[in-house]
Order: C-alpha cells, then sequence, then structure tokens
C-alpha cells in the first residue's frame, strides 16, 4: 500500500511540475535609456535604447518595437512606432509644427516596448519643460559678447538653468563656457577671437543646454565673422602612394646598400684574381 501510496505522490509531482517547468521560465529583465532634444527650427527627436544589463556588461535589443505618445490623459496622443537598430537605438522625429499637447508648459512624453517570449515589457517617460532659448551677439573693440536667454512658452525668464555656449567645429562643438542663468533668465560669454573660420572669418555659435533632466537638450545657433580667415591650398597632384621624390633618409639607405654590395662584389673579384692560375 505505501508503494503505491508513493507512486501517486510521484505522479502528483510530474503532472504539475512539468507544465511549471516548461513556461515558467523567467524572462529577462529589459532596461530603457530615454532623450529629448529640441532643434532651432523648432523640430524635435526622441531618443530611445532597449538594452539588458548582465554582469558581462550592456547589450542593446535590436530589431525591438517602441511605441510613443505624447500628452496624458484625454490630451495623450500617439506619435508612432520605430525599430530599433542592432545597438538597440530608436529615434522618432517631430517636425516643426506639429502640435505637442502641454500642460502649464510641461509636456510628457512615454515609450512603451512590448516585450517578447523572452524579453519583459518595459516602459519610460520623460517630464519636459519646454523653454526657448535666445542667443544675441555684441561686438565690441577688444572684445565680443555673446549673451543667452532662456524662457519659457510664455516668454518668462528662467532662473538657474545650465546653459553652454559652444563654437561649431567639423566634427564636433568647441566648448566656451557653461553657466546658469541669473534672475533674468540670461548668462553671457566672452567669444575668443583667436578661433580659425572659414575664408570670410565666419564661425557659428551654439547656444545648448545638453541633456537637462527638466529640459532635455535645446539648442540654437548663429554664424557671425568673429572668427580669423583661413586659408586653404589644394594641392594640384593627385592622390597617390608615392612622390616625385623619395625622402632623403631613403635614399641614404639606399645608397648605402648599393656602395656595401659593391665593396663585396669588388673584393671578391680581387680575390679571385690572387688565386693562381697553374695551381
Amino acid at each position: 500500500m505505501k508503494a503505491y501510496y508513493n507512486s501517486f505522490l510521484i505522479l502528483v509531482f510530474l503532472v504539475f511540475w512539468i507544465p511549471f517547468d516548461g513556461y515558467g521560465q523567467k524572462k529577462q529583465k529589459t532596461r530603457s535609456k530615454f532623450q529629448y532634444e529640441r532643434f532651432d527650427d523648432g523640430s524635435r527627436k526622441l531618443s530611445a535604447r532597449i538594452f539588458l544589463k548582465s554582469k558581462s556588461g550592456i547589450a542593446g535589443v535590436p530589431d525591438a518595437e517602441v511605441f510613443f505618445t505624447a500628452g496624458e490623459d484625454s490630451t495623450k496622443i500617439d506619435l508612432g512606432s520605430v525599430t530599433t537598430d542592432e545597438d538597440g537605438w530608436c529615434y522618432l522625429l517631430i517636425e516643426s509644427g506639429f502640435n505637442i499637447p502641454s500642460t502649464s508648459g510641461k509636456t510628457t512624453y512615454k515609450l512603451k516596448y512590448s516585450g517578447n517570449d523572452s524579453l519583459k515589457r518595459t516602459t519610460d517617460d520623460l517630464d519636459v519643460i519646454n523653454v526657448d532659448l535666445r542667443l544675441s551677439l555684441e561686438e565690441g573693440d577688444e572684445t565680443n559678447v555673446a549673451t543667452i536667454g532662456v524662457y519659457d512658452m510664455d516668454g518668462l525668464p528662467v532662473e538657474r538653468a545650465k546653459v553652454g555656449l559652444n563654437i561649431k567645429r567639423l566634427y564636433s562643438l568647441l566648448p566656451i563656457g557653461e553657466e546658469r542663468t541669473d534672475s533674468t533668465g540670461t548668462v553671457t560669454f566672452e567669444v575668443p577671437t583667436d578661433v580659425p573660420g572659414d575664408t570670410e572669418g565666419m564661425i557659428t555659435l551654439v547656444a545648448r543646454i545638453d541633456n537637462d533632466r527638466k529640459y532635455g537638450t535645446v539648442e540654437t545657433h548663429k554664424a557671425v565673422n568673429w572668427g580669423v580667415p583661413n586659408t586653404y591650398e589644394v594641392s594640384e597632384e593627385r592622390k597617390n602612394l608615392w612622390t616625385q621624390s623619395a625622402p632623403l633618409w631613403m635614399e641614404v639607405v639606399v645608397l648605402g646598400i648599393f656602395a656595401v654590395v659593391g665593396i663585396f662584389f669588388f673584393y671578391s673579384l680581387y680575390q679571385v684574381y690572387l688565386i693562381p692560375k697553374n695551381r
């Protein structure tokens, strides 16, 4: 009887354990990184990354469909969905003039990734205060001054906003300084007068709030003739792997090699001449 009872317990265990073993595998937890940018022309960009974090490091989730919305409750609108690239990043561009709902000058952006059979779903949100950057320039006899103003959508100054001034270079931004705005919502920077510009001395100044937790990334720019004119000489020779004349060190090395070979050659002939003919 006891043997039948033990067999019954084993059977019950197998019946309940096998299904849960097949369907009870834990899904991996996904994480997200959410960023907001507003450009000078009024367009906006939402950047998101879906990734996995483990002891070995961070790995992006490719081909993940991410849904974006703006606003909350009755004002909520769908912005669309984008599929992540091989590194887990995706980008949604909102064109200038598109009506984005806001409450008291603040907009809530949300993302959602629904997950799959092996990955958990994840959501994220950003509460962005909408601000406007204004860049004004003043040329002096000895110094040039750039003033950056930060204002909300009602035109009121924003105090304690961290804003920086940069000069646009070919592949990056050259920082001039970074300060927080005063009670008038402005901050002033002196612009160096020795910065190389184009052939006419034009440089592009970029005012930028960089990845702020309240305002996101906001920038505006202006071109001004405050740089040092720079001339570029274009060679008439076509690009190739050689030149018309070899470097001096190469000529010396080659001549030295020929000289050593020649000495050994004539020394060998001399030794042959010294061998007796009747030997």
